[in-house]
């Protein structure tokens, strides 16, 4: 998907999260690395701009004080650290032994964060996982009570797919400037 969105010209900022669960849970780096080198046949057309661990990006059981460290990290860029590049955050994140799916919020480079105008496809295997932090970003339906986040969203967002599969709903937007793919 990154591929095809390079090969057409398009600006892709990549927000990486990481699995461990379904797959060896300190596996990501060949991923990553892989994605750095196609990022590299495309200067200044997009890279990796942050990562983190699945059980702070993917849940799906209302555990907002997870969600709430990806939603900061791609809405305002706050991480836990910072490094240079995608593997030099896994490295560190590896060193504070810290396997996959606990990667704490890791922003890579300058911040790059989702802003009204943005295209953002949300890539999973199982549509469920999404539930959480896609309801929080699109409906902006997160408890005050629980946070001070206040994420404005552009009126103009056009729903273009509703799913209910797996009794949840997942939706898919577009917007204008930027594609964001988030991965894992």
């Amino acid at each position: 998907m990154a591929e095809l969105a390079l090969k057409r010209g398009a600006k892709v900022y990549l927000h990486a999260f990481l699995d461990g669960r379904d797959t060896p849970p300190k596996s990501a780096q060949p991923s990553l690395e892989k994605l750095d080198a196609l990022f590299a046949q495309y200067p200044n057309q997009g890279r990796i701009t942050s990562m983190i661990g699945r059980y702070y990006a993917m849940d799906r059981d209302n555990r907002w004080d997870r969600v709430e460290q990806a939603y900061r990290l791609l809405t305002e860029g706050e991480a836990i650290r910072t490094a240079a590049t995608a593997v030099e955050g896994l490295a560190a994140a590896y060193a504070a032994d810290e396997s996959d799916e606990f990667v704490k919020a890791t922003r890579i480079g300058e911040i790059a964060k989702i802003q009204d105008g943005d295209s953002v496809v949300f890539m999973n295997f199982r549509a469920d996982r999404a539930r959480e932090l896609t309801k929080a970003e699109i409906t902006q339906e997160v408890d005050e009570a629980k946070t001070e986040v206040k994420q404005e969203i552009n009126e103009k967002k056009n729903i273009i797919n509703r799913k209910k599969e797996q009794k949840c709903l997942i939706y898919d937007v577009v917007f204008s400037n930027i594609f964001c793919i988030f991965v894992y």
